[in-house]
């Protein structure tokens, strides 16, 4: 069989007779727009994984807002756009999907898309836990009870710059960010058990 990539009289009688100029001409114009359309379906990927993330993190922002505040008309607004988080990720989804039946990727393009597809299911996740802290906020606003309001102000100035730099780092493939995302965890951590045994004590 003829086989390369751009490369296919190799093998086919190339060293008897070279292809017309304008044939020459129609293989890289292929390629060009295979490529093209493979750049253009990545890019659109990225775009909805730092959508998601955005409101994603507005929700986070606005639950956390919501119990500290205690104001019930941004836990409100969180419980009722989790239905945007939710579209959003199905979007994803399809577009995830749709670069595996359109470009049939391997190696690294195939680890891309499967860490779009684990990130689209976390993402929406932490939108699930944003939506139950904003319901937990009007159930507390009820409630004429203290707080640890000090802690959890604390634990939100660690976990939401974690998650701002969580996306970013996949997006823009920064290996360093990520490790140092990933160190933040265990200082988060040690703040949530601090947090649960004074509360609890």
């Amino acid at each position: 069989g003829c086989r390369g990539q751009g490369k296919w009289w190799h093998g086919c009688g190339a060293s008897r007779r070279r292809p017309p100029s304008n044939e020459r001409n129609r293989v890289p114009t292929v390629k060009s727009h295979l490529e093209e359309s493979l750049q253009a379906d990545l890019n659109e990927i990225r775009g909805k994984v730092v959508e998601m993330g955005e409101l994603v993190e507005t929700a986070v922002r606005g639950s956390l807002r919501a119990v500290l505040k205690k104001d019930r008309q941004v836990a409100y607004a969180v419980i009722l756009r989790d239905s945007f988080i939710d579209e959003a990720e199905k979007q994803l989804d399809r577009l995830c999907l749709r670069f595996l039946v359109r470009h049939q990727p391997a190696a690294t393009l195939l680890r891309f898309v499967y860490a779009s597809i684990r990130i689209n299911l976390e993402l929406e996740r932490v939108g699930d836990y944003a939506e139950a802290i904003a319901r937990e906020a009007l159930r507390l606003s009820r409630i004429d009870a203290p707080l640890p309001l000090d802690r959890l102000q604390e634990l939100a100035d660690l976990a939401e710059p974690m998650l701002h730099d969580a996306i970013r780092s996949f997006v823009e493939q920064d290996a360093t960010l990520a490790t140092k995302t990933m160190e933040t965890d265990e200082a988060v951590d040690l703040l949530r058990d601090k947090l649960v045994s004074e509360v609890t004590r």
